[in-house]
């Protein structure tokens, strides 16, 4: 059902509430918008027949049921929105700004995830790159769909932001209380004839990419099998959205040190996510991340193609921009 789209970064959102147009924040403040969600809440709801109707929405091709809830978030702070239930159901989230093109100002998905499994939960995390007030969407995946949920927020602290030259830590972290991820990525593997992934706790650092410049990472723990992936830029940690980048490494070995020279082809601040391969497993690692490298001193590589993408991804422009 979905397809390339060649809409650039821009998702119109048409659909029973049509005040897109002229609201910042929510779709319509009174019809749309359930209420404002903030870190440490925790908002139930039903989407069904009668909740908000968007026709054509961009992430499935097709017509959808909706409701939003405003929310402002801090730059530089790490967030983690998840939006479970009780009932098998695909689920879906979908962070958005407005933007002005031309005078007309119109929705920007900067980030959307849905659940792969009907019994896992959908969920964004991201380090937020700049400061405001956001439309946060709960959606199903084929209108008239029914089902409750239950959305949550936290804050999810990054180890650290930004990271434009070298950086070296011996002394990093995985706890019991850090956020954790259903469906990471960098853990996707075959456990026993399943392909699948499992709960991970998850360090998340920003990293600075100029766009063609690699950076090499490596993160080793005695602790546990680590994983990484890098992912953006800005919102998009799951590069589940247009002009997006990212790589992964998933250590099928198990080994205690794993290592990657990560390329990208947007240049801007991305995010390092960091986790291990077995379920929630907790201790120290350490993460090193070099100065970006001399581009010219290393083989071309060509943009990658539609096979190589990764699980959840949609097919999109993948050239450099």
């Amino acid at each position: 059902m979905r397809k390339l789209l060649l809409l650039g970064a821009i998702a119109l959102a048409a659909g029973a509430c049509s005040s897109d147009d002229v609201s910042a924040v929510g779709p319509d403040p009174q019809s749309c918008t359930k209420a404002s969600i903030k870190v440490g809440d925790t908002k139930t709801g039903s989407i069904d027949s009668n909740s908000c109707a968007m026709y054509d929405w961009y992430w499935e091709e097709d017509s959808v049921n909706f409701e939003s809830y405003n929310v402002t978030l801090q730059q530089g702070k790490g967030y983690l929105f998840t939006l479970g239930g009780d009932e098998p159901a695909e689920r879906q989230l979908g962070l958005v700004s407005v933007v002005d093109i031309l005078g007309e100002l119109t929705s920007n998905y900067v980030a959307v995830q849905s659940s792969d499994d009907d019994s896992n939960p959908a969920q964004l995390f991201f380090v937020a790159p700049t400061t405001g007030t956001y439309s946060l969407r709960v959606f199903n995946d084929d209108v008239g769909e029914s089902f409750d949920y239950s959305l949550s927020a936290r804050e999810c602290t990054p180890r650290a932001v930004d990271v434009v030259g070298a950086f070296s830590s011996d002394s990093e972290t995985l706890s019991s209380d850090d956020c954790a991820l259903a469906e990471p990525y960098f853990n996707y593997m075959n456990r026993g004839g399943d392909w699948s992934p499992v709960s991970s706790h998850i360090a998340l650092y920003t990293i600075h990419f100029d766009g063609y410049s690699p950076r090499t990472i490596t993160v080793k723990s005695d602790d546990f099998a680590p994983a990484f992936m890098v992912e953006g830029p800005g919102f998009d940690a799951w590069c589940n959205t247009y002009y997006c980048s990212g790589d992964q490494m998933r250590n099928d070995a198990r080994a205690d040190s794993v290592s990657r020279t990560m390329w990208v082809w947007t240049p801007g601040t991305y995010t390092l996510t960091v986790g291990s391969v077995d379920e929630n497993e907790t201790g120290t690692f350490s993460v090193d991340v070099s100065e970006p490298l001399n581009p010219d001193a290393l083989p071309l590589r060509l943009p990658p193609d539609f096979s190589a993408l990764q699980n959840g991804q949609h097919r999109k422009m993948t050239g450099p921009r």
